[in-house]
């Protein structure tokens, strides 16, 4: 059996309305176990006071071999996110090596 991925990039979406605000608050945060390792930015394309709309964009070339991309996200209750990766994703020959994508 193949060793799991290595090089992890983690991105936390978190989504939650600031008490006071007109606007949702968005927050990200990057996470890389190894230098290497790819992740994703969250870029605002809009918000609203209950609604927001995200596009991922990578760091760097993915997938690769023997990366594991995790993206874990959080909304608020009531609150709505709409999350769009514009430039598509491409798996690159791995010679049988394994990558891994992970949302929760």
């Amino acid at each position: 059996m193949t060793p799991p991925p290595e090089r992890l990039g983690r991105t936390e979406i978190r989504i939650e309305a600031p008490v006071g605000s007109a606007r949702c608050g968005v927050r990200t945060s990057l996470v890389r176990s190894d230098p290497t390792a790819t992740v994703l930015r969250a870029m605002v394309l809009d918000r609203t006071a209950s609604s927001a709309r995200l596009a991922l964009l990578p760091d760097g070339a993915l997938l690769l071999a023997d990366d594991a991309i995790e993206i874990e996200v959080h909304v608020g209750a009531g609150l709505r996110l709409d999350l769009v990766e514009p430039a598509g994703t491409v798996a690159f020959d791995m010679r049988g090596a394994r990558a891994r994508w992970d949302v929760c």
